[in-house]
């Protein structure tokens, strides 16, 4: 969805650090094939530095989140 908006705005570059397929940087459908963009696409600009990044920031916790959905598994 991202990327289709970026596309119909023909954003001419989008350079990113790292990409995750399980959360992101590809779809079930090719965009890309549908729409024929005019956009360059180039991953990986830094991506050691990029996948620390946001690892860091996972670490993290938001005082204003909500509560864990996540079960337990308890033995």
């Amino acid at each position: 969805m991202c990327a289709a908006a970026l596309y119909v705005l023909k954003v001419k570059n989008i350079v990113y650090g790292c990409q995750n397929d399980r959360f992101g940087g590809s779809t079930v459908l090719d965009v890309a094939a549908v729409l024929r963009p005019v956009t360059i696409m180039k991953g990986g600009y830094k991506g050691e530095e990029a996948m620390g990044l946001l690892k860091e920031f996972y670490k993290g916790t938001n005082p204003s989140a909500p509560p864990s959905k996540v079960k337990v598994k308890h033995n």
